[in-house]
């Protein structure tokens, strides 16, 4: 069902005419790959929250998942069917829709951030086995200067 909107949206991208479409431009190089699109008229107080929301979301993805990946796609098509709800005045479904948006980003973005975390052991733990390894060419006398050192290293 999302990805129907998103598909639909990207074949008549920038066609204001279409009236199946809200005033809705798929972020691209010209959008600094940004969400842009049109509020709607008399939009109600739940609705303005709604763009807000939006907005923040829109952000976020962009400086955490960057632009152009899959995992980035994956909320910006949410997002754009958030914004047809809001088009339609379905401010309820369109938080619902937001909702789930925000489930894929932090689900992604704490993947990202597990990645990094393990890649930064294995690295640690390499560096340490290497100096641990280099401790024990060196002589007596300097390398138990050297492991002093390093577990007071360890230590901090």
């Amino acid at each position: 069902m999302h990805r129907q909107g998103a598909a639909h949206q990207r074949s008549s991208e920038g066609d204001a005419s279409d009236q199946s479409s809200p005033n809705f431009i798929y972020p691209n190089k010209s959008t600094k790959y940004f969400f842009a699109f049109a509020t709607p008229d008399n939009p109600t107080p739940e609705e303005r929250k709604l763009v807000a929301d939006i907005v923040i979301l829109d952000h976020r993805a962009h400086h955490q998942l960057r632009p152009q990946t899959r995992e980035w796609e994956e909320v910006i098509d949410l997002l754009y069917n958030v914004v047809v709800h809001l088009h339609q005045h379905n401010a309820a479904e369109g938080r619902t829709l937001l909702e789930e948006a925000e489930r894929v980003y932090y689900h992604h973005n704490q993947t990202r951030n597990r990645i990094r975390y393990l890649l930064g052991a294995v690295v640690g733990i390499v560096v340490a086995a290497g100096l641990g390894a280099a401790s024990l060419l060196l002589p007596n006398s300097l390398g138990q200067l050297w492991m002093i050192f390093y577990a007071l290293g360890i230590l901090v």
